[in-house]
């Protein structure tokens, strides 16, 4: 221990105020008393403070058991919200990313993956992938083209031989 945390006695503390501010033992006596008994007064007080420290921390280590940091850093549970996580989740879904996108870029890192190239790629494979999806008609349960919904776009572009095909045949 050094000698700055030693606990000192009255006589001792009397002594260093001496030495500390070049007083006269005898002609500054009311003064050596009255800081000295500050001093004291104050090496108590810490004392307490510190002692009240140890105790709380000792309980607070018995109330959380094997789950207390020894760094003394609170430990991440999965029921403790992670608000830069969820912010950045936000940032992402306002600057368009859909949710899968956002799951994977999360994985690697969050919004400081996006820098890297690798992973640009990847998000622009998984939209690709996603509009080859959309891109296929999907009619429902294997209905005939006639119960596919068209755009009077679509219809103005096809041929007639498609169109001969969705139009329902008039009975002769």
């Amino acid at each position: 221990m050094s000698d700055d945390n030693k606990v000192l006695t009255p006589d001792e503390v009397k002594a260093k105020v001496i030495e500390d501010f070049g007083f006269d033992e005898n002609e500054d006596a009311e003064r050596i008393e009255k800081l000295t008994n500050e001093r004291i007064e104050n090496q108590k007080s810490l004392s307490t403070a510190i002692r009240q420290k140890v105790e709380y921390r000792k309980k607070l280590t018995d109330a959380l058991g094997d789950e207390g940091q020894p760094d003394g850093e609170p430990k991440k549970t999965n029921q403790q919200p992670n608000y830069e996580e969820r912010l950045e989740r936000l940032e992402l879904k306002e600057d368009g990313y859909l949710d899968d996108e956002i799951e994977h870029l999360m994985s690697m890192g969050g919004k400081k993956a996006l820098a890297n190239p690798i992973i640009a790629k990847s998000i622009e494979a998984i939209r690709n992938e996603r509009k080859a999806q959309d891109a296929i008609p999907d009619n429902g349960s294997g209905n005939s083209p006639i119960f596919q919904k068209k755009t009077a776009e679509d219809i103005n572009n096809m041929s007639v031989a498609e169109l001969e095909k969705i139009l329902p045949r008039a009975e002769k």
